[in-house]
């Protein structure tokens, strides 16, 4: 069953609706760049960032292991 939003896009909160490649390639970069130097990093996403919270973590991971 579907979830939908109650906020401004009156969407499905099981889809991205606004695609943020560009801002989570700069996460994804500074995310690596404390792995090399070994630095925990903690990255809190939710469903008003791109629509879809567990898409977009996959996203950010799969880039992530890039």
């Amino acid at each position: 069953m579907p979830l939908y939003s109650k906020g401004n896009y009156g969407q499905l909160w099981s889809e991205v609706v606004d695609d943020r490649n560009r801002h989570i390639q700069s996460l994804v970069d500074f995310v690596k760049t404390n792995i090399d130097n070994k630095i925990l990093s903690i990255t809190n996403v939710n469903n008003h960032y791109e629509g879809c919270t567990p898409m977009t973590i996959q996203r950010i991971s799969e880039a992530i292991q890039k």
